[in-house]
């Protein structure tokens, strides 16, 4: 029996979730406050609900979406599947065959009552859910949350909650082991609480006054707690370190650690492992690390893990990986699991690498090809969050070449996040149409007949210059706006060149730390054509310029940091109507729609 459908309705800040998950490996990434902990806390407290233990709190809708009226203040419903023979035959009642599966939904209401039902009219539908969970061992290893006063609680506070959580009651059911933990505790505590009153009554006669000995017995968590802070680590430089001395890394592995003792010790059971952001406090190389030990613990355990990781993201397989989206009005999401061949995977693996994954956490992304178009771009948003633009959430990927544009695409639409494309002019052009007509089959756009018609007009046509520039391109990316491409008439070197106003662009170009110019030479462009100025210029900065067959040059190529640089020092203040000055105003338009 594996939990193959959670869905989670009027739960703390989640409107309705639904998710269909994998059997063995899930991910579970997005921004803060998007709603990745309280899912794995409904999953949790599906399989540990009591109803004298309950906390109405711990259901409570935590938004102002619920407007009451109805019965039912939250449920919880968890549909399973991949029954054994054995299951199918103790579920008889409730199992259906057509579907393959059973599900059970736990209900709570405003007043506190707990109710139950099934995929089937039962009226024992309790005793169906008691029957399930108890075939079910849940470990729920938290994060190490930190406040302004440092770690809550403890220091060695995960290590303590997932100890506490293996070998201590915290809640629904006492495992064997938990209650084998129990009683030689509580013995041994009878024990020595039993010797100290012998001894009290051995030594009353001799005391100056009637007294009388208290001893409080501790809990058996409390006896775990004692005993982690007692523990040490003894090191091959010699000497012993307290544990709660050491770092909160070496803290987090130890916890993680536990968890193959948890599978092997319920290894009768079906065993649940949820996980809060496991990579806390671990270096990239442990993270990865980290995932193929979590890959290879799925095997004999079926895993819920929440990440900020893009380290786990690159070393896990793609298509194990919800993404969450922050909605502050309450959470609606539906996630159904998308079924790739392991070649389809590892294919699309390749361009959500550790350095492209942070558009999973992202709430939208602008794709482009370069380094160089990176760090402008990183500029222009610079210059947009100054202006009172909230950037927060957006993105720059770098694609590495216009042919990977459609392999982004296939990325965004499969994490739903909103993109757009930033790319040179030779994206469209007539000779090697590729790269625009792959993004258009992802994109599923029906184009109108006169993209290839414009295309057909400028796409192998050497621009006369800026202004002919301009207009033919402005021409392209109005027909381009339905999904969300932005193309530059030259490339970005060029594009910077040609934006900013000769004399600012002269002025650091030639500066010292830049020198993209001389001295002479800046001298030499003060009084030169413009279209002379443009192609001068086009060499020194490494830009194919207006020439539709051109290459790059290199004969000054500067590094990919100083054209931002140039972009930065001068305010980000382009020409009206050039390149630059549109790209900005779209990527405002971009950020600020819906």
């Amino acid at each position: 029996m594996k939990v193959s459908r959670v869905v989670i309705e009027h739960f703390r800040g989640v409107k309705k979730a639904e998710w269909n998950v994998d059997s063995k490996m899930n991910i579970l990434a997005g921004p803060n406050n998007s709603g990745k902990t309280t899912i794995l806390k409904a999953i949790e407290l599906f399989f540990s609900i009591e109803t004298p233990d309950l906390k109405i709190s711990e259901f409570a809708p935590r938004l102002d979406y619920y407007q009451g009226g109805r019965r039912t203040l939250s449920k919880i419903r968890v549909t399973f599947n991949s029954l054994t023979d054995a299951e199918k035959a103790e579920f008889s009642d409730v199992y259906s065959i057509r579907k393959d599966e059973l599900w059970v939904e736990l209900r709570i209401s405003k007043t506190g009552d707990v109710t139950w039902s099934c995929s089937i009219r039962k009226e024992s539908a309790k005793a169906t859910y008691e029957k399930v969970a108890e075939r079910f061992a849940v470990l729920y290893v938290p994060v190490l949350r930190i406040g302004a006063e440092g770690l809550s609680s403890t220091e060695s506070q995960r290590l303590y909650s997932t100890m506490s959580e293996i070998l201590v009651r915290t809640r629904g059911r006492e495992s064997l082991e938990q209650r084998a933990f129990r009683k030689k505790i509580e013995g041994a505590v009878k024990t020595i609480k039993k010797t100290l009153d012998e001894s009290w009554k051995s030594a009353a006669p001799l005391l100056p006054r009637e007294l009388k000995l208290k001893t409080k017995t501790p809990t058996v968590g409390e006896v775990v707690h004692s005993i982690l802070e007692g523990t040490e680590i003894s090191t091959n430089a010699g000497g012993d370190i307290d544990i709660k001395d050491e770092g909160t890394g070496i803290q987090s592995l130890m916890a993680i650690g536990l968890i193959k003792n948890f599978v092997s010790k319920n290894a009768k059971k079906v065993r649940l492992i949820l996980l809060e952001e496991p990579e806390a406090f671990l270096h990239p190389q442990l993270q990865r690390k980290l995932a193929g030990f979590l890959v290879g613990v799925s095997e004999g355990a079926q895993i819920f893990v929440t990440t900020h990781s893009s380290v786990i993201i690159d070393a896990v397989d793609l298509s194990t990986v919800a993404r969450l989206e922050r909605q502050p009005e309450g959470l609606e999401w539906e996630w159904i699991k998308e079924i790739l061949s392991s070649d389809e995977s590892g294919h699309l693996g390749r361009f959500c690498d550790a350095k492209n994954s942070e558009l999973v956490f992202a709430g939208k992304v602008i794709f482009c090809e370069g380094i160089t178009d990176r760090n402008v771009i990183a500029e222009i948003l610079d210059a947009l969050k100054d202006d009172g633009v909230d950037i927060d959430g957006v993105s720059v990927i770098e694609m590495g070449g216009k042919h990977s544009s459609y392999k982004f695409a296939m990325l965004a639409n499969r994490f739903n996040i909103t993109s757009m494309y930033v790319v040179d002019r030779d994206f469209y052009k007539v000779s090697d149409r590729t790269p625009l007509k792959n993004l258009i089959r992802e994109e599923k756009w029906t184009y109108p007949a006169s993209l290839y018609n414009e295309i057909d007009k400028n796409g192998d046509v050497d621009f006369l210059g800026r202004k002919d520039a301009w207009t033919r391109t402005a021409s392209i990316n109005e027909l381009l706006k339905p999904i969300k491409v932005f193309v530059l008439s030259t490339d970005v070197e060029g594009a910077v060149v040609t934006s900013i106003k000769r004399e600012e662009f002269l002025r650091y170009a030639s500066a010292s730390g830049i020198k993209i110019l001389s001295e002479q030479e800046r001298v030499d462009c003060l009084t030169m054509r413009i279209t002379d100025y443009d192609k001068f210029l086009f060499g020194k900065v490494g830009s194919k310029g207006w020439g539709v067959g051109a290459k790059k040059k290199s004969e000054a190529n500067p590094k990919s940091h100083i054209l931002a640089e140039i972009v930065r020092k001068t305010d980000v203040k382009f020409v009206k109507d050039s390149d630059m000055s549109r790209l900005k105003k779209t990527i405002r338009a971009f950020i600020a729609a819906e």
